[in-house]
């Protein structure tokens, strides 16, 4: 029987967001545990198996349209697509056996990773307090027959002491390209570490493609972690925008490198993940001001297919077929693209 896959990041229909001009991506997920059960590394087999069919039986009274899938189940090949997809975790490879997700894609659910319950969606786009109202909702509901391990004074118990609180972790993939190119990633990582979040790469520290997360949990309330994220990212939009412009229109010899390869895709038989991922941003910076795409969510999107393990382990491609679907794409993407005026 054919398996019915899901995908991250799930696109969205919705109101635009001024923030998806920067965010790739949205990444919200919430843990829990079970009131009176230690953690998962902590319990036999038979309480964790007790555990998972007795959360697994109340989400099948909440939940209709759902999939439940057992790790032990998936070939190989299935296992690594959904792990390079981020629809799993290597701790839940390492740890768990069950999971589950709607079919239409709105959340994952792993059972006993590091948790108890790992709950979690990522969306195209920034649709940071959409997605954790809908995990919320759920959440809520499920609630009401099982009891979550809470203190009253420090929050929702969990394995880590980084997510002991409101247990919600906020991350957002975002194209820094034009802080990047200003040499001002560092002093943007400092500033955010003194308000408890951190920003790593995507790929490499030489591409400007960073996630950006909350390092706490504790001491404030889900509805406050939405809006200072938020706060946080306008703020920091506000400076990309700034120094977009000026890569735009004073550092051109920057871009231009990159830009240029365009015009020589004919002259090409290999194309690198990370020479891919360089195309896909600087269509993603230059959009809007010298040139313009019908579906920039599209485009993005490529970044996650066409990775070297979700070609490998998804389509079963080898090296050379993974550089000529990535070229591919490229030249597709090319062909797509309208001129606002010229750039070089």
């Amino acid at each position: 029987m054919k398996m019915n896959y899901i995908e991250f990041p799930k696109i969205q229909n919705r109101r635009k967001n001024p923030l998806d001009d920067i965010v790739f991506s949205s990444r919200v997920r919430i843990s829990r545990n079970i009131e009176s059960l230690r953690f998962p590394l902590f319990l036999d087999e038979t309480t964790l198996s007790d555990l998972e069919e007795k959360v697994a039986n109340e989400i099948k009274k909440i939940v209709k349209d759902i999939c439940f899938q057992r790790i032990e189940a998936l070939t190989n090949n299935e296992l690594m697509s959904y792990l390079t997809n981020k629809v799993i975790t290597e701790e839940f490879i390492r740890n768990g056996r069950l999971f589950c997700y709607q079919r239409n894609g709105d959340w994952v659910l792993l059972f006993n990773e590091e948790d108890h319950i790992k709950l979690f969606s990522i969306e195209t786009g920034y649709n940071v307090r959409q997605i954790y109202q809908r995990l919320n909702n759920f959440l809520v509901l499920l609630e009401e027959n099982i009891d979550f391990a809470f203190d009253e004074e420090f929050g929702y118990l969990t394995s880590s002491i980084l997510n002991v609180g409101t247990a919600l972790r906020i991350s957002v993939l975002v194209n820094l390209s034009g802080i990047f190119y200003a040499g001002k990633i560092e002093e943007l990582k400092s500033s955010l570490k003194e308000m408890s979040y951190n920003i790593q790469p995507f790929y490499s520290s030489d591409v400007p493609l960073y996630y950006l997360y909350n390092t706490y949990s504790l001491g404030i309330s889900e509805e406050e972690m939405t809006e200072e994220i938020e706060n946080n990212l306008l703020k920091i939009l506000k400076m990309e925008y700034r120094f977009r412009e000026d890569v735009i229109y004073n550092k051109k010899d920057e871009v231009k490198k990159i830009v240029e390869k365009f015009f020589n895709l004919n002259k090409i038989n290999k194309l690198y993940y990370k020479d891919f991922l360089e195309y896909i941003l600087i269509v993603d910076l230059l959009n809007k001001s010298t040139l313009y795409v019908d579906d920039i969510n599209y485009i993005r999107n490529l970044i996650f297919i066409a990775q070297d393990d979700y070609l490998k382990f998804k389509y079963q491609l080898d090296e050379d077929e993974m550089s000529e679907m990535r070229i591919f794409l490229i030249r597709k993407i090319i062909k797509q693209l309208k001129y606002r005026k010229a750039y070089i």
